[in-house]
């Protein structure tokens, strides 16, 4: 690979990488700006190896002599993924899913088609790889428009703390764990924020603060109950 086609391919890995940590660590009056730009960094993507006429390429291979744009089209797409399934709780999440596969459908097909895909051997790995980075995209999507979106006022309701701890994982998310609630009817262990679960008490209660979601799907949040005015 040529020092011009390094560097640019570096670039297109440092980018994803600053997108992806934004949108997972970012506060909640960032989050609108980081997901636009992760959601529009693979549609970028796609077009920039368009326009480029094939000097720059989607393809994920070591021995690629082009600069390789793979990374702007696959992180930003996780990244969408983690957000969604961090705090945010969708409550009909079946639905959620088909929205997003029909997404994963179309963002893998473009993604194969305007790469390299077709030209490697295990194109069948190739295919269900492309497709399960295109339904965490079309997940992303789907539940941050449904919640960033909706503006309906909130249906609150106060839920007793059970037990509180840290992920073991390399995330290290802090999870509640609730007494069941019409919201929650099974209870159990729940994502939340820092900020919620350094504030939260066991056997005191937080709010679920529920939302129709702008395209219907429903939502919760958990926060502490001296900030629901806020919402």
């Amino acid at each position: 690979m040529k020092m011009g086609s390094l560097a640019l391919s570096a670039i297109f890995w440092i980018a994803s990488l600053l997108l992806t940590l934004w949108i997972v660590r970012c506060p909640s009056d960032q989050l609108i700006l980081s997901a636009s730009l992760c959601a529009l960094s693979p549609v970028f993507t796609l077009i920039l190896t368009w326009l480029s006429d094939g000097r720059i390429v989607i393809s994920g291979q070591r021995t690629e002599a082009r600069p390789d744009a793979i990374a702007l089209l696959f992180l930003p797409s996780l990244g969408l993924a983690i957000r969604a399934l961090g705090p945010i709780h969708i409550i009909n999440w079946q639905a959620a899913l088909i929205y997003a596969a029909v997404i994963g459908v179309v963002w893998s097909g473009l993604a194969y088609f305007s790469g390299t895909f077709g030209r490697q051997r295990g194109k069948l790995i190739i295919t269900s790889v492309l497709f399960l980075i295109g339904l965490a995209y079309g997940y992303g999507v789907v539940c941050l428009i449904d919640t960033l979106a909706d503006s309906a006022p909130p249906k609150i309701t106060e839920v007793i703390v059970l037990n509180k701890y840290v992920g073991a994982g390399r995330g290290h998310t802090p999870y509640l764990v609730l007494a069941p609630s019409p919201v929650n009817p099974e209870g159990g262990v729940k994502a939340v924020s820092q900020d919620v679960y350094q504030s939260a008490t066991v056997g005191q209660k937080v709010c679920l603060v529920e939302r129709p979601g702008a395209i219907g799907l429903g939502w919760y949040e958990i926060l502490t109950c001296e900030h629901k005015l806020s919402t």
